[in-house]
């Protein structure tokens, strides 16, 4: 999996973020989110993810997820929005992924 974003979230006390995992055309994207309370003894911390495709954007598993959109804004990804709308009008969500992937690593450093 590829990490497009990740932030910190005080009230949580996690990291979220939101990713890709290229080889999973069916549920490629993913939403996650990760214990960052070093507190806490390491059997506690806990982690959760949901994943998603095309086919279920609108009612994605979990719901702290469940606005798509909205979590993508969150995360400070607003620019994946249209190409994952470009892709469920085309259904080529290879393009998507192609996509997400390489404007992800023109932005990094």
């Amino acid at each position: 999996m590829k990490i497009i974003s990740k932030i910190s979230d005080p009230i949580e006390k996690a990291d979220l973020y939101f990713g890709i995992q290229p080889d999973n055309l069916q549920r490629p994207f993913v939403f996650g989110a990760e214990c960052n309370n070093r507190s806490m003894p390491s059997i506690a911390r806990w982690g959760a993810s949901s994943t998603f495709g095309l086919d279920n954007l609108d009612n994605i598993d979990e719901t702290f997820w469940h606005d798509w959109r909205a979590t993508l804004h969150q995360l400070n990804c607003d620019w994946v929005i249209p190409i994952i709308e470009k892709a469920e009008n085309t259904k080529n969500i290879e393009a998507a992924i192609t996509e997400i992937l390489q404007r992800s690593s023109d932005s990094k450093p």
